[in-house]
């Protein structure tokens, strides 16, 4: 019996011939992302929406930057990402771990800190 190439897909992942990868993934031919750093990489707790950029390496069109403060994520090149984070969501300061996901694969998170803001003068 023989199974359709969509099968294939679901069951077992592929490339192409020569490549098998985990099932389900984004992308049948994700790899392991990273995240070098983040540009701002704090604001105030409370501020509007920003527009955080994410430089690292392995990032691709279904990549998809994850934290419940993440509005939504842009694709801009294999070494950048930009995360519309929204810091008036956040309930008090707090580190915000961004991962880059790529299928199933996640980077190792970098740290964008949320702080109260000054006291008024």
């Amino acid at each position: 019996m023989t199974r359709s190439q969509r099968h294939l897909v679901e069951t077992v992942g592929y490339c192409d011939r020569a490549t098998t990868i985990a099932q389900g993934g984004l992308s049948p031919c994700s790899s392991v992302p990273r995240v070098l750093s983040l540009v701002p990489d704090t604001a105030w707790v409370g501020d509007s929406d920003l527009d955080v950029h994410v430089f690292g390496v392995g990032f691709g069109r279904e990549s998809r930057i994850t934290h419940p403060l993440v509005r939504s994520s842009v694709y801009v090149s294999h070494t950048e990402m930009i995360a519309v984070l929204a810091p008036s969501k956040a309930t008090g300061p707090t580190d915000v771990e961004l991962s880059v996901q790529n299928g199933f694969y996640y980077s190792d998170p970098e740290i964008f800190k949320l702080t109260n803001p000054p006291p008024p003068a």
